[in-house]
């Protein structure tokens, strides 16, 4: 091939490429655009536009892709100096997408430590940094972001105590000091709304990582907050035991800048998730998050449940005493509902009635559910 044919082919592949343009819209669904418009961490591989805005404006973009570390330091040094409360939101989102990474690395590559836990941690607290920090410059209750920043906080919070390795995603707090790629942060671990002792319990799980089959409602209010599984130890010989909803606050004291020199100290509240409360943070009054659907689907999920109604009738011996059994703790003014199952049966089959009561927030309110076996 001559050259004046090379520059004529090279000519024609120029005019075809031509044709794609490098910006354009292509029409879809409201739901396909609606869900392209509102990519974020948690509901996909990627990070949202206004957390890749903050990248871009400081010319982070491709640094943060080959040292997610050193970049993440560097842009908190930033909001230190900057006071843009979107670069908080921004080094939520990072953090998250940077420890769900490591989670994924690990599981290629399971005798490398990752500590992703940390970087949700991190996460944890510069989304509440986000809501809470500087009162001057609150953010407005319409941002989009206000609502990411809520459960980015949930989910992160969750997972940073899950037990590192463990495939069951089972959790472990108590008081410590952690250290974190900005700085150390002291943890303190109190129980202002969560009667028990919890020893009486085994490991703690998150409840967003269980997805609920069979039940109609799955009761989830409120807006912050970890929702938690705790499961009660077995003390019958059927290996039955209820999963009490429980709830996890983080609360912070101090900005940033107190963080980058060790100075930050912070509290891990449990609370009981069976009634709906509004907790107060900053002067702000904020509904606590709660979901009592997991629990009761979690406890279903054991076998021996549904079993027990037949082993019963035909055992000898009582294998579950007869007597009544409360869901949730005994509320003085509650008017309790006790429902009674038939021959050959077991509690198990008022699941979806209690369920679906106690999503009312007239009755839920009202009533205290107590199962007779």
């Amino acid at each position: 091939m001559g050259f004046f044919s090379l520059l004529l082919a090279s000519i024609g592949i120029l005019l075809a490429g031509g044709c794609a343009h490098p910006v354009s819209a292509r029409k879809g669904s409201f739901h396909q655009a609606y869900e392209a418009a509102n990519t974020s961490v948690l509901t996909s591989g990627s990070y949202s536009d206004a957390t890749r805005l903050v990248l871009h404006r400081f010319d982070l973009l491709d640094r943060f892709d080959k040292d997610p570390d050193k970049t993440l330091r560097e842009l908190h040094e930033i909001a230190c100096r900057d006071e843009r409360r979107d670069l908080l939101f921004a080094l939520a989102e990072l953090n998250y997408y940077h420890g769900q990474n490591l989670v994924r690395n690990r599981l290629l590559k399971p005798w490398v430590p990752k500590p992703a836990r940390d970087y949700f941690l991190c996460s944890a607290i510069y989304a509440y940094q986000y809501l809470f920090g500087e009162a001057t410059n609150q953010p407005d209750a319409f941002e989009p972001q206000v609502h990411f920043a809520c459960d980015i906080y949930n989910v992160a919070l969750a997972r940073a105590f899950i037990v590192d390795g463990n495939t069951n995603g089972l959790m472990e707090f108590r008081s410590e000091t952690r250290s974190l790629n900005p700085g150390s942060v002291r943890l303190d671990v109190s129980q202002p709304g969560f009667p028990w002792d919890l020893n009486s319990f085994d490991a703690f799980s998150s409840a967003d990582q269980y997805i609920v089959h069979g039940l109609t409602v799955h009761n989830v209010h409120g807006a912050l907050g970890a929702t938690l599984i705790a499961p009660l130890k077995t003390t019958n010989s059927v290996n039955i035991a209820p999963n009490f909803p429980t709830t996890l606050i983080l609360r912070v004291s101090g900005g940033i800048k107190q963080w980058s020199a060790g100075q930050t100290e912070a509290s891990l509240e449990l609370y009981a998730g069976w009634e709906r409360r509004i907790i107060d943070i900053g002067g702000r009054q904020i509904p606590l998050r709660t979901d009592t659907t997991t629990p009761m689907a979690v406890t279903l999920n054991n076998s021996s449940v549904w079993k027990i109604g037949r082993q019963q009738f035909f055992s000898s011996a009582e294998l579950l005493r007869s007597d009544v059994y409360q869901t949730q703790p005994y509320e003085r003014g509650r008017v309790p509902v006790v429902f009674v199952h038939g021959t050959f049966s077991s509690p198990v089959w008022w699941a979806e009635m209690v369920n679906t009561l106690r999503a009312d927030p007239v009755v839920g309110a009202r009533c205290q559910f107590w199962y007779y076996i």
